[in-house]
């Protein structure tokens, strides 16, 4: 259920999704992220949300303020409910019932399986990804590398030079992951359709984030028919769009799921809510992160090849 193949990733927006021409444009999608163990200490880093067109979204908002409305819950934070000792500190949830507690996560799990969102998951793994040196984590976390290749007319000496053209964040392995989690929307979505992305306020994130997304998915590094799908990306208060409260119970439970922590009836209820939909998360371990330096390399030496062959034919770069 967990483990899934790698993948690649692109993104900016301005505009809410359920407003004016959006509703019926069908080749537009929208997709909610939110993260989880993003502290130092974290053994995995995890974002993790769902992809639909407008008309669903709507549908699901409905749904979602109808559910906290009837139980006088303002606003849905994982890390408040799931917890014990955090859930009987909370207001909204002080003196309710085992079987109240369970009753309201059932409805918020159903409006999430009723409409047609679909999961979206990436994460890390910290000690892998810190294992790397400083410039591969650069590089796995968004820095751009522009490889240049020198070499003799008789093609007998090639030099390959490499400069970073971003800086990355090679301390963060939150942006190594969002571009795979931006990419797997892309993937998923049909072709000829515009991608726009929402993501949970983040202030000390969010800035790296936004330049990574126009690096990565606007300036021309991807295939031309998944840059096309690259819409807008911006980050939001929960409270004001509730998707992103749906995001957060989905990031909560994979960061306790991949710790092996799936504990308590109402995280075993979310575990069998979650299989209907037939959720997984796609991991990132140290085996799969060589790889994607091993096909950075590969490219480099696909480059010195053309770059010979040129020479060889008395073209010199």
């Amino acid at each position: 259920m967990i483990d899934a193949p790698p993948t690649i990733a692109s993104g900016r927006g301005e505009f809410p999704y359920e407003r004016g021409k959006h509703l019926i444009v069908a080749s537009v999608m929208h997709t909610f992220g939110d993260e989880s163990g993003i502290e130092r200490n974290a053994t995995y880093c995890i974002i993790a949300g769902y992809i639909a067109a407008p008309k669903q979204w709507a549908k699901f908002r409905r749904q979602w303020r109808r559910i906290l409305r009837k139980y006088h819950v303002p606003e849905f934070h994982a890390w408040d409910f799931y917890q014990p000792e955090r859930r009987k500190r909370t207001e909204h949830y002080h003196g309710w019932s085992e079987e109240k507690e369970c009753e309201f996560l059932a409805a918020l799990l159903r409006t999430i399986n009723e409409c047609d969102i679909r999961p979206i998951g990436v994460a890390i793994h910290v000690p892998s990804f810190n294992a790397f040196d400083h410039d591969e984590r650069r590089y796995l976390s968004g820095g751009l590398l522009a490889t240049h290749a020198f070499g003799h007319p008789d093609g007998s000496t090639v030099v390959l030079k490499e400069d970073f053209k971003s800086s990355g964040a090679p301390s963060r392995p939150y942006m190594a992951i969002f571009q795979r989690f931006v990419g797997e929307a892309l993937l998923k979505a049909p072709s000829k359709t515009t991608v726009h992305f929402t993501f949970d306020i983040q202030n000390l994130l969010a800035p790296r984030a936004i330049e990574t997304f126009h690096e990565q998915f606007k300036s021309g590094h991807l295939p031309p028919h998944l840059e096309a799908k690259a819409g807008t990306i911006r980050y939001a208060k929960s409270i004001e769009e509730e998707p992103l409260q749906a995001a957060d119970l989905c990031a909560y439970f994979w960061n306790r799921e991949l710790n092996k922590s799936v504990r308590g009836r109402l995280l075993r209820q979310t575990a069998e809510a979650f299989a209907v939909k037939s959720h997984c998360m796609t991991v990132f371990n140290r085996e799969h992160l060589q790889k994607i330096l091993d096909s950075t390399l590969d490219d480099a030496v696909a480059q010195i090849k053309r770059v010979q062959e040129r020479l060889g034919h008395g073209q010199q770069e």
